[in-house]
């Protein structure tokens, strides 16, 4: 997914006013540093990339399947959602919102996507209008699930799912990506 590094450059300098502008300045004014991603060729299409041994299953929010499982809501447990809502808050606006969740070891694509939340996560009742799409807070057994990324071994119930942002350079052909937000159910 990333580019060549000559490309890399050059779109590095294209958007990086627009990506201090729209994402990171805002995000300091909530008193949230987004780590960056990096400079990618605009993805138009869900897909799996390879980290390591890992596969990673990339979409769109639009595209992201567990809104499909849970009623075109995307489950985010309660602390990170607090997160997103500052982030929108602050006025982060982003032109791109995908997901990426790990998938477990021996996944091959062609093959069903596994279940990427755990079954004891029920909905709460709190929303936010983010980039144009609703995001519903989930609890995991009556509280609120809060932790960051722990490792790459995880148990298949346990998969790591990452939010990044991006800003689109004027071509419409790149894309500038930071975290927003990322945990482990």
């Amino acid at each position: 997914m990333l580019t060549s590094n000559a490309v890399r450059e050059r779109e590095s300098l294209v958007l990086e006013e627009p990506l201090e502008r729209l994402l990171l300045t805002p995000a300091r004014m909530a008193g949230i540093e987004l780590p960056i991603i990096g400079v990618s060729v605009r993805p138009r299409e869900p897909m799996v990339l390879m980290n390591g041994d890992r596969p990673w299953y990339f979409s769109s929010y639009v595209d992201d399947p567990t809104a499909r499982e849970f009623g075109g809501f995307i489950p985010v447990p309660e602390v990170y959602h607090r997160r997103l809502v500052a982030l929108v808050d602050a006025g982060v606006f982003a032109d791109e919102v995908w997901i990426a969740h790990e998938l477990p070891p021996g996944w091959r694509e062609g093959s069903e996507l596994p279940r990427l939340v755990p079954s004891d996560v029920r909905p709460s009742t709190v929303y936010v209008d983010g980039h144009r799409q609703a995001v519903q807070v989930f609890r995991r057994s009556g509280s609120a699930v809060a932790s960051g990324l722990a490792g790459l071994r995880r148990m298949a119930r346990e998969l790591d799912p990452i939010v990044i942002a991006g800003v689109v350079d004027p071509s419409g052909q790149y894309v500038a990506w930071v975290e927003l937000a990322r945990w482990t159910w």
